[in-house]
C-alpha cells in the first residue's frame, strides 16, 4: 500500500491538489479556478476529500494533510491571523476546521515557506544552505532558508517580501501600507497598472482586451503584447523589474543569501523585467554578496509548494505524538 500526503496550495484565485510520495514524487495532481464568491475552505475539503476517496480505491493510504496557505501562520496551533488575500481570515483556527473532517495529522503552513521548503528538498534551491524564494503570482510571498532551516520569525511573519516598502508614496496596498512591492511586482499590479495608463488613454493594443472579463487585461494578455513589442507592455514589466530589484538588493544587503530563486506565474516573464531589475540590484546592492548570489528560476514551478507542504507533514508525522510543531523546519539532505 502506497503511504501518501495530499498537499494543498491555495492562492487568492486558484487552488492546487496533489498526492505526494514520501520521496516527493507527485503521483496525481490538478489544478481548479476558485470563482469569485466562492468559500475557498468548503472548496479545499471537498477536493481533499474526492482526491481521498479515488486514493483509497487505487492502494493508496493517505496518512496526512499538508496544507499551503497565504497568510501569517500560528505554526503551534495551525491558526491563520491573518491573510492579505482573504481579509476575513483574522485569527482564523483552520487546522481545527480542517480536523472536524479529515482524522489524520494536518500541517498548515505559509504558502511561500511550503514553496521553499520543496525548493530546498526537491528544486533549485538543493545546491544551497541559505536561500530566498519570492513567489510573484496574484501577491508576492517569500520564503527563507537559512543555513538549512525554514525561517519562521518569531511571530510567523519571516518573508514577507511583498509588503516591504519600495515606494513610500506609492499605491496602496490591502494589506494597510502603501508602495508595497506586492502593488508594483504581481499580477494584480500588472493589472493595476495597464488600467490606469488605458484609462490616461495611452496608445497600446491592450485596448483591444478591454471589456473580455473583470480582469482584463490580464497579466498574459500584457506578456503576450510585450513579446510582441507593445510599448506599454514592455514599460509595465520594466516598472515589475525596478521594485523588483529595489526589494531584491535589499535583501542581498541585509542576508547575504547564495541564491534567490523566482517563482510563480509572473517569474515566467522573467526575460521581460529581468533587465531593469539587475539594473537596480547593480545600483543599489554591495559589490560581493551581488556578485556571489545566484538568480534562478524555480525548477519545480506550481508543484514546489504542494512538495514542500507534503515534506513538513510527513516530517511533522514522524516527530509524533512528542513533537513541538514550533520549532523551526529543516532539512536532512
Amino acid at each position: 500500500m502506497t503511504r501518501l500526503i495530499i498537499a494543498t496550495d491555495l492562492g487568492g484565485t486558484n487552488l492546487r491538489i496533489g498526492a505526494v510520495t514520501p520521496e516527493g514524487k507527485i503521483l496525481k495532481k490538478y489544478f481548479i479556478h476558485i470563482p469569485s464568491g466562492t468559500d475557498s475552505i468548503e472548496l479545499l475539503k471537498a477536493e481533499v476529500s474526492a482526491l481521498t476517496e479515488s486514493g483509497v480505491k487505487k492502494g493508496w493510504q493517505v496518512v496526512g494533510l499538508g496544507a499551503a496557505v497565504p497568510g501569517v501562520i500560528d505554526i503551534l496551533r495551525g491558526i491563520v491571523t491573518e491573510s492579505p488575500n482573504y481579509p476575513a481570515w483574522k485569527n482564523l483556527p483552520l487546522k481545527r476546521i480542517l480536523s472536524r473532517t479529515f482524522h489524520f495529522p494536518i500541517v498548515i503552513e505559509n504558502d511561500a515557506n511550503a514553496y521553499a521548503y520543496g525548493e530546498g528538498w526537491k528544486g533549485a534551491g538543493k545546491q544551497f544552505r541559505s536561500f530566498v524564494v519570492l513567489t510573484i503570482g496574484t501577491g508576492v510571498g517569500g520564503g527563507l532558508v537559512l543555513d538549512g532551516k525554514l525561517w519562521r520569525g518569531v511571530d510567523g511573519m519571516g518573508g514577507e517580501i511583498g509588503h516591504i516598502t519600495v515606494d513610500p508614496d506609492g499605491p496602496p496596498c490591502h494589506c494597510g501600507n502603501r508602495g508595497c512591492l506586492e502593488v508594483f511586482s504581481s499580477a494584480t499590479g500588472i493589472t493595476r497598472m495597464v488600467r490606469e495608463a488605458l484609462q490616461q488613454k495611452v496608445k497600446s493594443t491592450l485596448s483591444e482586451y478591454v471589456g473580455q472579463g473583470d480582469r482584463s487585461p490580464t497579466p498574459y494578455n500584457v506578456y503576450v503584447e510585450a513579446k510582441k513589442g507593445d510599448a506599454l507592455a514592455l514599460r509595465t514589466f520594466e516598472i515589475v523589474g525596478k521594485f523588483l530589484g529595489v526589494a531584491l538588493a535589499d535583501i542581498i544587503n541585509l542576508l547575504n543569501p547564495e541564491g534567490i530563486i523566482l517563482g510563480g506565474g509572473v517569474a515566467r516573464a522573467f526575460s521581460l523585467f529581468a533587465p531593469s531589475m539587475k539594473e537596480e540590484i547593480a545600483l543599489r546592492a554591495y559589490d560581493a554578496p551581488r556578485k556571489r548570489v545566484k538568480i534562478l528560476r524555480s525548477t519545480l514551478k506550481d508543484d514546489s509548494a504542494l512538495i514542500g507542504a507534503a515534506r513538513l507533514c510527513f516530517e511533522e508525522i514522524k516527530k509524533a505524538p512528542s513533537s513541538s510543531r514550533g520549532r523551526q523546519g529543516q532539512f536532512k539532505r
